[in-house]
């Protein structure tokens, strides 16, 4: 289904993405908030109905403006490794990020992402296991 707004509460202030992103979102499933509340992160599942592939997308607050960060371009059965719409997800189902949202963490089917938000390199070398890996 489609959603015509998504509210948020993000550090004591209401915070309303409407209108312009009826069409941009089929599933939106995730949310993350940067943590200076300059951007939002949603994750979408997308439709095989409608052709569209789960995706990650970035909204700034400031602007309204949004992009693809990752996926969204190839329906895939297991994940693929790339930047931006080369990346590869089988359900971006949800997402958290890292103490300054430099690194989002995306969660895949069985598998959990790693999305530079700035380059929108998309990975599945999530080492949770090592002292200081990210």
């Amino acid at each position: 289904t489609r959603t015509r707004f998504c509210e948020l509460l993000c550090a004591g202030n209401m915070i309303i993405l409407a209108g312009k992103f009826f069409d941009a979102f089929v599933d939106p499933k995730g949310l993350v908030v940067s943590p200076k509340g300059d951007y939002v992160y949603v994750t979408d599942l997308g439709s095989i109905a409608s052709s569209a592939s789960p995706s990650v997308k970035r909204v700034s607050v400031a602007t309204g403006e949004m992009s693809s960060l990752a996926g969204g371009r190839l329906r895939v059965t297991e994940p693929i490794d790339g930047v931006g719409t080369r990346a590869g997800f089988v359900s971006a189902y949800d997402a958290a990020c890292d103490g300054d949202c430099r690194i989002l963490y995306v969660a895949d089917t069985a598998a959990v992402r790693r999305v530079d938000a700035a380059s929108g390199e998309s990975t599945n070398n999530v080492h949770t296991n090592q002292v200081g890996s990210q």
